[in-house]
């Protein structure tokens, strides 16, 4: 965000950099929530402002500046947020409308800000960030799972320690019980 409203308002760009500022002072805001322990609001508030910011950019600059790609990171950045299936979903429905649509709009349209060469080449940049976005968000999913089957794989083995002790211990009493108890034999023939 700081890059963009940088670059925006020494382009002369001004709504572009004042639109980015209140996105990146959001995004700020949502960092303060999760330091607030408030995951999901935070979460919520990222991922509706980046769909918002995403589709007045691309309304704004046209589809020579490629802005609309960061949408293709939006559904992965949601299932990495989001552990609910519906949620994810959910989002993954508004950005491919979201899309659609500036797709659409941008066919009959003219952009707000007029093609200028510096847009292709920020383009190209976007293009990148957006292939860069997805593979970490896809990499730190991947750590996040692996480290959990490690936990997981820990657990299973002190669990199977202790099963072996617990029935080790049992296998022992019995044969102290074994041992100072007359057998099931004489019991009966003493007994009958």
């Amino acid at each position: 965000y700081i890059f963009y409203t940088v670059i925006s308002f020494l382009l002369g760009d001004y709504l572009a950099g004042v639109l980015t500022f209140i996105a990146y002072s959001i995004t700020a805001f949502c960092l303060f929530l999760v330091i607030r322990k408030k995951y999901i609001a935070a979460f919520h508030i990222t991922a509706v402002v980046g769909i918002v910011f995403l589709y007045t950019f691309t309304m704004l600059y046209g589809e020579s500046s490629q802005t609309h790609t960061y949408f293709l990171f939006m559904p992965v950045a949601c299932i990495v947020l989001f552990d609910n299936f519906k949620i994810s979903l959910v989002y993954f429905i508004v950005t491919i409308f979201a899309i659609v649509s500036a797709k659409a709009i941008l066919g009959n349209f003219v952009p707000y800000y007029p093609e200028r060469d510096v847009n292709e080449y920020l383009g190209y940049l976007n293009i990148a960030l957006t292939a860069y976005l997805i593979f970490i968000a896809v990499r730190m999913f991947k750590n996040e799972n692996l480290r959990y089957s490690s936990e997981i794989s820990k657990q299973k083995d002190i669990i199977e320690e202790k099963n072996k002790s617990i029935t080790d211990s049992i296998r022992y009493a019995k044969r102290i019980q074994d041992s100072l108890l007359p057998t099931d034999k004489y019991i009966g023939k003493t007994l009958k």
